[in-house]
């Protein structure tokens, strides 16, 4: 399946870059890493996604997970 996703993310020319935060172990942020949305994109970035979107709109949190299997 991520194998999938990663060919579909191929096909379109997408240039958007996602930062993602780094922590340590007291929740202090460390760096902030520049990744290609096309290199993160995989079953488990879909699920927060939708999980994220559907907390955007107001979806009940039980409905949500129920949805993403949690």
């Amino acid at each position: 399946m991520n194998q999938n996703l990663k060919t579909i993310a191929d096909l379109p020319d997408w240039t958007e870059i996602k930062y993602i935060p780094k922590y340590d172990n007291y929740g202090k942020l460390i760096r902030v890493d520049e990744v290609p949305l096309k290199d993160i994109f995989c079953t488990k970035f879909m699920k927060k996604t939708a999980a994220t979107i559907d907390n955007m709109l107001g979806v009940p949190t039980k409905t949500s997970m129920k949805r993403t299997g949690h």
